[in-house]
């Protein structure tokens, strides 16, 4: 990667990048995966809500519901099962981890179906984590891009967690999405225990004042965001242009989604900008295992082709698990949160494991 560090050349020219190493993957595909994919897919379900097709209720695959949220369950459950293909098909990985990957999920799994107290717990948790998750992968991206660059790992890190939290959560708590995301805590009445739900009331009363907290402590943090990123910029730190076409995408489409839009819409375009986003991370970083798993090597299949019959097999995948877990059986419940909650724990560490390989500490 060649950047201009000459002390005769503008601040501009000796800040930011202009090769394709910038890139995580190649101009075409990051602007496609990561940097506007959460604009494409806002854009996208805004053209779709205009068509009553995809809302009408069907008996899509034995089930009555809309075709839209068949497709959409459909593709945030393919974005779950990708995440095994980093895990469980990943050899270095899986050697490492192998207690966690073999032992921990039948455990749960087992947890679950026995006891109803521990399946609603799941319920919960799952709502809260995956919240946190989509914001923590949007950052992951962003310091990747600050890695291509050569910017040390530790640099703007907390700077941007913070950011990414008040961009994705912030809206949510403001926004009138806030008691659908959560509301997987009305189970607990169902089992005698109504405190949560009271505590999710309590709040939602005083969600105008959060409303105002986080509007004026967000505005206080942007300028001190922006004002210590420009000391970093005096101290030799690099600005990617990627990193901040990508904030502007993620914040323009989550502050829209959650504080504009009806809740469910808004959670549909935020799961399904993640899930886009995942499936390009995964093959970026685990396409080699992902040929050799599904014998495409051996045939010489590559490129395009490849891609293509993975997201195949992963959606064929996501529609019997999707099928089954629309299911009235505890059983069929307890096997789909195993699935969603081990993605979140996995997703965590394994990054790692690969942060050697993508050139940076911490996503």
């Amino acid at each position: 990667m060649t950047t201009a560090t000459s002390t005769d050349g503008s601040l501009f020219a000796r800040t930011w990048a202009r090769t394709d190493q910038a890139y995580i993957a190649s101009p075409a595909f990051d602007w496609i995966f990561f940097l506007l994919s959460p604009v494409l897919i806002l854009v996208l379900a805004e053209a779709v809500s205009g068509f009553a097709w995809p809302f009408d209720r069907t008996h899509a695959l034995g089930d009555v519901d809309t075709r839209a949220a068949f497709c959409v369950g459909v593709f945030s459950t393919a974005h779950l099962i990708a995440g095994y293909f980093r895990s469980h098909a990943n050899g270095e990985i899986f050697a490492q981890h192998r207690f966690r990957f073999l032992a921990v999920p039948p455990l749960l799994l087992g947890a679950l179906v026995v006891s109803e107290w521990a399946l609603v717990c799941a319920f919960v948790v799952a709502a809260v984590w995956d919240i946190w998750h989509t914001a923590l992968q949007n950052f992951g991206l962003g310091r990747i891009y600050d890695a291509r660059l050569g910017n040390p790992p530790e640099q703007g890190r907390q700077l941007d967690i913070w950011l990414h939290l008040l961009v994705y959560v912030g809206p949510l708590l403001a926004g009138p999405s806030l008691y659908r995301s959560v509301r997987d805590v009305e189970r607990f009445s169902a089992l005698g225990w109504d405190a949560p739900v009271q505590w999710l009331e309590a709040f939602v009363a005083i969600q105008p004042w959060m409303t105002a907290v986080i509007l004026g402590g967000g505005a206080l943090f942007l300028v001190h965001y922006v004002l210590s990123y420009a000391r970093l910029v005096r101290g030799g730190y690099r600005v990617s242009r990627q990193k901040m076409v990508m904030l502007v995408s993620i914040a323009a489409t989550s502050i829209f989604a959650w504080s504009v839009l009806p809740p469910l819409e808004a959670m549909v375009i935020t799961t399904t900008y993640h899930a886009f986003q995942y499936f390009g991370i995964v093959w970026w970083t685990e396409k080699r295992s992902i040929r050799r798993t599904l014998g495409l090597s051996r045939i010489g299949v590559t490129g395009g082709l490849a891609f293509a019959l993975w997201m195949a097999v992963l959606i064929l995948a996501a529609m019997a698990t999707e099928t089954g877990s629309r299911s009235t059986l505890h059983a069929a419940w307890a096997f789909g949160l195993v699935v969603a909650l081990m993605h979140f724990w996995y997703d965590g560490f394994i990054w790692s494991v690969r942060r050697r390989e993508v050139g940076q500490s911490d996503a």
